[in-house]
């Protein structure tokens, strides 16, 4: 064997196939389980996303492979992934890498007909590749036996951790001979998977394709500062902004990944869901559209970060940020995989800047500070984009070109093209949003001048004008709850309120400058759940009072001049 990268390095028949899918050379992570002094090593492999690790674990598969597959039901290799997809794909990729070895690769997971998999395991198979409570409801049933199996391989153990999966991983670890090697390969190796590991491991070695932690340098890391309000109409301006672009969309919830597809679809954008709320035939439909390009942006959940590997992705959508370093590292390698390159963006609410911030520094990535594409700046990138397509497109056909040469003597060009122009594609799919631009709260320095970014604050004001309410964090205020009172009491929507800046005994709100003077004639009538909140027009000159320097008349006591618990009591009821 050569020592470089070149796939001849492997085992002739695992050479062919690799050959035969067009690659020439070894990831990192694949040549660093050929070191011949890892055999019969259990292993810890930890890579970047999209670096190769499927087929490095088929080359570990590949060392405990006969010639032909041995009994009904019982795999040579035994694979565990947490989710439906990523099983699927585990077993599509070693099928085909493992083909020359006349090796048969089963996949078994939840949401599928027992049935089907009863029929399949029949017959003999080398690797078997399945979900957690889909294996340990084979291994009850004795459709599935593992006292022949020599290695098993968990794959995101961390994630199956995170499922809630324990129980069913130490109940198949402890249906395969004590003999076996065990790897576990995962992005990242936690704490609690570390714990795991050290209990079935023996003797394990840390196995890094690239360094632990390090981020991927194929992806560009941005973050836009959004009003949680605003995420919506933000996405579509993104959207339309690159509309080329194979869009991967992260929320929390599986209810928001329908909310956030419907939105989309609404504006004409090529949209679809994909969350555990799903059956698998059309988690399993969906995927096929969004690989074929008929639906171009997938809105998905955190489990979508572990199981997907769609080529193509160029962009990821932090809708909401994650709650941790490894779901950022997963759901941002979804892009940039086998040296394409991608870009990364988070939707920040200012409320979550320090929570971006730490993301960022735990996941050592340097995120570059953008803007929401405005309304303006994407009807010119529109315009130009139509334009050089027009101009430099094929040649019409004939018939074509008979009909424009009619029109043109009978009308006037130039109204012409400017109605032809109105019927066009040339606004894009929906009519670009109008988006606040929220910035970050100032700080002051040592010196006590004010830090930040004062342009942006200038934009923002400029479309703002600022209130003054008597109302502080000491008396019971927080940002949802002055939201709803300033929504009522002004009588306008939420989306009409920018930033409000939270005091101790009192707080400051930006109303938009089309909804300010209405605001502020209803603002001032007194408030019958609340008189002693007062709301006027903020000036540099009033803008000291009641801040957090000094007290409100009130004495920092609750409206009703009540305790601060009975004060909250009363107004959650009503």
């Amino acid at each position: 064997m050569s020592d470089d990268g070149s796939i001849q390095r492997l085992p002739v028949p695992l050479a062919r196939a690799m050959a035969k899918k067009g690659y020439e050379s070894l990831t990192e992570i694949q040549k660093a389980v050929l070191n011949q002094d890892l055999e019969g090593r259990d292993l810890r492999l930890s890579s970047q996303t999209g670096s190769g690790k499927t087929v490095a674990l088929g080359i570990l598969a590949a060392a405990h492979l006969e010639n032909q597959p041995e009994g009904k039901g019982s795999p040579q290799v035994l694979v565990v992934a947490p989710t439906r997809e990523l099983a699927s794909q585990i077993a599509a990729e070693l099928s085909w890498f493992l083909a020359e070895l006349n090796a048969r690769t089963l996949v078994v997971t939840g949401g599928t007909n027992v049935g089907l998999d009863l029929d399949r395991l029949r017959k003999p198979l080398s690797v078997l590749v399945g979900t957690p409570g889909r294996l340990c409801d084979h291994i009850k049933r004795k459709s599935v036996k593992l006292g022949n199996t020599t290695a098993v391989i968990l794959d995101e153990a961390d994630e199956m951790l995170d499922m809630g999966f324990r129980d069913e991983l130490e109940a198949i670890l402890s249906a395969v001979p004590e003999t076996r090697q065990t790897h576990l390969v995962s992005a990242t190796l936690p704490r609690e998977v570390i714990r795991l590991a050290d209990r079935y491991q023996n003797n394990a070695v840390s196995v890094e394709g690239t360094p632990l932690g390090d981020a991927n340098e194929n992806i560009d890391h941005k973050h836009m500062l959004v009003y949680q309000r605003e995420k919506k109409d933000a996405l579509c301006n993104v959207l339309l902004f690159e509309p080329e672009q194979k869009t991967l969309v992260f929320t929390r919830t599986r209810l928001a990944t329908v909310e956030v597809a419907q939105y989309l679809t609404s504006n004409g954008f090529p949209a679809a869901p994909i969350n555990g709320d799903m059956s698998q035939k059309e988690r399993t439909a969906t995927l096929k559209a969004f690989r074929s390009n008929a639906v171009n942006v997938l809105i998905g959940t955190d489990v979508a970060a572990r199981g997907l590997d769609v080529k193509g992705i160029t962009r990821v959508v932090h809708f909401d940020l994650p709650d941790n370093k490894e779901t950022f590292t997963h759901r941002s390698g979804r892009t940039g995989r086998a040296g394409e390159t991608g870009v990364s963006i988070s939707f920040v609410d200012p409320r979550d800047s320090n929570k971006h911030t730490m993301l960022c520094k735990r996941t050592k990535i340097d995120s570059e500070p953008a803007v929401v594409p405005s309304a303006k700046k994407i009807r010119k990138s529109n315009t130009k984009r139509f334009i050089a397509e027009l101009t430099t497109s094929s040649i019409p056909k004939e018939k074509s070109i008979d009909i424009a040469e009619s029109l043109l003597s009978d009308h006037d060009p130039v109204l012409l093209v400017a109605k032809l122009l109105e019927k066009s594609s040339m606004t894009g799919k929906c009519t670009p949003k109008e988006i606040s631009v929220p910035t970050m709260r100032s700080k002051r320095g040592k010196n006590g001048k004010e830090t930040g970014r004062k342009k942006d604050r200038q934009k923002f004001d400029a479309n703002y004008r600022r209130f003054h309410v008597t109302w502080g964090s000491k008396q019971g205020a927080t940002s949802s709850r002055v939201l709803a009172t300033m929504c009522r009491r002004g009588n306008i929507k939420s989306k009409e309120i920018g930033r409000i800046e939270l005091k101790e005994f009192s707080c400051i709100v930006d109303v938009s400058e089309t909804a300010a003077s209405e605001f502020l004639k209803n603002a001032k009538v007194p408030d019958a759940k609340a008189p002693e909140v007062k709301v006027r027009e903020w000036t540099a000159k009033s803008g000291g009072r009641g801040n957090a320097g000094g007290r409100s008349n009130n004495g920092g006591r609750n409206f009703s001049g009540k305790k601060k618990s009975k004060f909250n009591k009363k107004r959650r009821a009503g």
